[in-house]
């Protein structure tokens, strides 16, 4: 009987020190640093404005006719290509591969045979 009191109490006691650990909330209002302050967060601006492209290579004037020549390339993508600033495929091909891709929001493989395809046609 004695065995079964003193686990009892034992449980007692590990339960009531996991949820002081556990269950209690940060005092952030604590000027020592002990307690967790999130740190600031800092945003960078994009690597471009909208004045300038990282793809503008002065072709800006093209008609996106010939972007449409690429399997995948219709005239949505290629009017949100030509605001990207690509109007080309001389451009297309030359543009950086992760960056288009995150800029359209489409996969880097469809970028990378958009960028094949171009380059085949452009020879």
């Amino acid at each position: 009987m004695k065995k079964f009191f003193l686990i009892g109490i034992l449980a007692l006691a590990a339960k009531a020190i996991y949820e002081f650990i556990w269950n209690r909330e940060p005092d952030v209002s604590q000027p020592d640093g002990i307690a967790y302050q999130p740190a600031p967060i800092s945003v960078t601006p994009p690597p471009y404005t909208a004045d300038k492209s990282p793809y503008d290579l002065g072709d800006m004037e093209a008609s996106t006719e010939e972007l449409t020549l690429i399997t995948g390339i219709g005239s949505v993508y290629a009017g949100k290509l030509k605001e990207l600033g690509i109007a080309s495929l001389t451009t297309l091909k030359k543009a950086k591969t992760l960056a288009l891709s995150s800029d359209l929001g489409i996969s880097e493989k469809i970028v990378a045979d958009w960028q094949h395809q171009a380059g085949k046609l452009r020879g």
